[in-house]
C-alpha cells in the first residue's frame, strides 16, 4: 500500500468527487496543445503505482473560491487507465489519465461531508518532522510542475490522524460519493508508455508500475521492500530530487533505503557521484537510524561506463556499509516496456596502484606517532589560531581529533587518524572503514564531509591504493590522505 497526493481545482473537485473519478491532463495548461511526449510519460510516471488500497488525498486549490485544502481520505477502485471521454466542463482538456476512487473504508462519514484540512496543517506537520517524504504541496521554480505526489504510508497515515485531529466542516453540505464504473473497454495507463531508450520518464514509469505489481525481477532487488515513491527530496533543504527511493524491512524497526537514479542510455562516472552525495545527505535525515538502517545506491541505465562498474567492484569489496548497486534496463516490447536486472559484480579488481602515498618524514617508531599524532597532521593548517585535542580513541590503533579556532572556539572539523605498524591490506581498510562508520561520524550526525580521514601505515597493498585514489576522485567526502612511514 501506498499514499498519493492529488492536485485538483475547486472548479472540478465537485464533479470528480461525486463521480469519484480523477483525471491528470494531457494539454498544456489552458491550450489544446499536447505535451510533449516526455511531459506526458512524467504524468504518467506518477500515476501509473496508483492500486486499490492506497490512502489518496485531493489537495483542492482554491482558483474559483479562494480555499485550498486537503480532502479525503480516499482509495482507488481502479488501477490507472487511459480515457478520453468527457467528464469535466473543461473546453481545452478531458483529463484522459484517470482512476477511479471512493471513500477510505471506514471514513465515508468524513467523505460525504467533504471535510478537509487546511494546507498549514500539513506544513505544521513537515516543519515538526512528522511526514518526511513529502516537503511541499507547491511547484517550484526550476522543478517540474507535478499535480500527483506519491508519499510514503507512514506519511498518508500521519495525514489521516491530521484529518481525524484537525478536520473542518466545508461551508456547505454536499452528497454522497457515486462510484463510477469502470469503463467497459478500459485502457491500462500502462499502454501509454513509449519510447523506452529514448526518455528516462519512460523508464521511470515502468519501474514504478512494475514496483506497484511487486514485479519478481525488483524483488530480487529489493528484497521485503514495503514502500517507494518517485521524485523525493532528498533532504528538505537541498531541493535536490531522488528518482525513485524504495523502503525495505530488515525487521520490524530497521530499514534498508535504496536510493535510485537513472539515465536513459550511459551511467557515467560523474553521475554516480551525484549518487554518492545523496546517499550522504539522506544519512543525516532524521528518518534514517544509524546503526541500525542500512542504505544502498542504485544506479539504473541500459549500460554503464568501465569506471563505473570498476568503481562499484572495488567499493563493495571495501565498504559494506553503503554497497553500490547497478541495475540494468533492456527495452523490450517494441520500446514499450523494459526488463530490469541487477548487473553481477565481480572479483576481478585492478592491481596497479594509482595514489602514491606521502612520506611521514624520518622514520619514527609507532610509540613516537602514536604520542605525537595530535599535533602532527597536518589537516588544518596551523597558522596560530587551531588548537587539537584528543576526544576520543575507539582502538589502540585510531584516534579521533578535534580542530578548533582559538579565536571564535568553533569546531573546524575532526581529523580521524589510524596508525597502522604493518602494510595496510584490504582487511585492514575494512577496520578503517568500520570505525568511520561506528565512531567518527555520530560525533558529526553523519555530516561525512565534516570529517579529514587519514592513514599512516608501513606500506600498503595496491589495490588498497587503487581503491583510495579512486574514492578520493569520486566521493563529495574530504580525501583519505595516505601516509608512509
Amino acid at each position: 500500500m501506498g499514499g498519493f497526493v492529488c492536485q485538483v481545482s475547486d472548479t472540478d473537485w465537485p464533479i470528480s468527487r461525486v463521480k469519484g473519478i480523477y483525471g491528470n491532463r494531457k494539454n498544456k495548461p489552458d491550450s489544446t496543445t499536447q505535451l510533449r511526449p516526455q511531459d506526458q510519460l512524467s504524468v504518467i510516471r506518477d500515476l501509473i503505482a496508483v492500486r486499490p488500497g492506497d490512502l489518496i488525498f485531493f489537495h483542492v486549490i482554491g482558483k474559483e473560491f479562494g480555499i485550498s485544502g486537503l480532502h479525503g481520505p480516499y482509495t482507488p477502485s481502479s488501477n490507472p487507465f487511459y480515457d478520453n471521454s468527457p467528464v469535466w466542463k473543461n473546453q481545452k482538456e478531458v483529463f484522459p489519465f484517470r482512476f477511479l476512487f471512493k471513500p477510505y473504508p471506514g471514513y465515508e462519514a468524513i467523505c460525504d461531508a467533504d471535510m478537509s484540512v487546511r494546507v498549514s496543517d500539513i506544513y505544521q506537520a513537515i516543519e515538526a518532522h512528522q511526514i518526511w517524504s513529502l516537503a511541499t504541496l507547491e511547484n517550484e521554480r526550476n522543478i517540474e510542475r507535478r499535480a500527483v505526489r506519491k508519499i510514503s504510508f507512514s506519511d498518508a497515515q500521519t495525514i489521516l490522524n491530521i484529518f481525524l485531529r484537525e478536520f473542518r466542516l466545508s461551508g456547505h453540505k454536499v452528497s454522497s460519493s457515486v462510484i463510477s464504473p469502470v469503463p467497459a473497454n478500459i485502457i491500462p495507463m500502462r499502454t501509454q508508455v513509449g519510447n523506452v531508450g529514448r526518455y528516462e520518464n519512460a523508464v521511470k514509469a515502468l519501474l514504478m508500475d512494475k514496483l506497484a505489481d511487486l514485479h519478481p525481477s525488483l524483488t530480487a532487488i529489493f528484497p521485503n521492500y514495503v514502500d517507494y515513491m518517485n521524485e523525493t527530496f532528498v533532504a528538505p533543504t537541498t531541493r535536490k530530487l531522488m528518482d525513485v527511493l524504495v523502503v525495505s524491512t530488515i525487521n520490524e524497526d530497521d530499514r534498508h533505503y535504496y536510493i535510485i537514479e537513472a539515465k536513459n542510455s550511459n551511467f557515467k562516472l560523474g553521475e554516480l557521484r551525484q549518487l554518492m552525495l545523496y546517499i550522504d545527505l539522506f544519512r543525516q535525515r532524521a528518518i534514517f537510524h544509524p546503526g541500525k538502517d542500512k542504505i544502498s545506491a542504485c544506479a539504473l541505465a541500459a549500460k554503464f561506463a568501465p569506471d563505473t562498474v570498476k568503481f562499484r567492484n572495488m567499493h563493495n569489496t571495501f565498504s559494506p556499509y553503503d554497497p553500490v548497486i547497478l541495475i540494468e534496463y533492456k527495452s523490450a516490447g517494441q520500446s514499450k516496456d523494459a526488463l530490469f536486472a541487477e548487473l553481477p559484480g565481480t572479483v576481478s579488481l585492478p592491481q596497479n596502484p594509482s595514489i602514491t602515498p606521502i612520506p611521514w618524514g624520518t622514520p619514527s617508531p609507532i610509540k613516537d606517532i602514536i604520542a605525537n599524532v595530535t599535533y602532527g597532521l597536518p589537516c588544518c593548517p596551523n597558522n596560530g589560531y587551531v588548537s587539537r585535542n584528543l576526544i576520543k580513541q575507539p582502538t589502540n590503533s585510531s584516534f579521533i581529533i578535534e580542530e578548533k579556532n582559538t579565536l571564535t572556539s568553533r569546531v573546524i572539523s575532526l581529523c580521524y587518524a589510524f596508525v597502522w605498524d604493518q602494510v595496510f591490506s584490504t582487511s585492514t581498510f575494512h577496520d578503517f572503514m568500520k570505525i568511520l562508520y561506528e565512531e567518527v561520524a555520530p560525533i558529526t550526525s553523519y555530516n561525512f564531509r565534516a570529517i579529514n580521514p587519514v592513514i599512516i601505515s608501513r606500506g600498503y597493498e595496491p589495490l588498497t591504493l587503487n581503491y583510495i585514489a579512486s574514492y578520493n576522485d569520486l566521493s563529495v567526502r574530504r580525501p583519505i590522505l595516505v601516509y608512509d612511514w
